[in-house]
C-alpha cells in the first residue's frame, strides 16, 4: 500500500508496458505528460519502441519531449 502510494503520488511519469506494447499501469503523472486520461493509457498501444536498459526521447504531445527510461520487471 506504501509503495503504490509513493508511485501514485510521484511528480515522474511512471507506465508499465508489456510485451506486445501495450500501456498495463500508468501513474497520474504519466496521464498528464501525455495529455490523456489513465482510462484513456491503459490497455492502449504505447506508440514509441521499448527497448530494456535504454535510455530515449519519445514525443509527449506537440510541444514536448520527455527522457524514458526502460527497465524489466516482473508485473502481475
Amino acid at each position: 500500500a506504501q509503495l503504490r502510494s509513493v508511485i501514485h503520488r510521484s511528480a515522474d511519469g511512471m507506465a508499465v508496458i508489456d510485451a506486445n506494447g501495450v500501456v498495463r499501469f500508468a501513474n497520474p503523472a504519466a496521464a498528464e505528460m501525455f495529455g490523456r486520461s489513465l482510462d484513456e493509457l491503459r490497455g492502449q498501444p504505447f506508440g514509441a519502441p521499448v527497448v530494456t536498459g535504454d535510455s530515449a526521447e519519445v514525443q509527449v504531445g506537440l510541444d514536448r519531449i520527455a527522457e524514458m527510461r526502460v527497465v524489466d520487471i516482473n508485473w502481475e
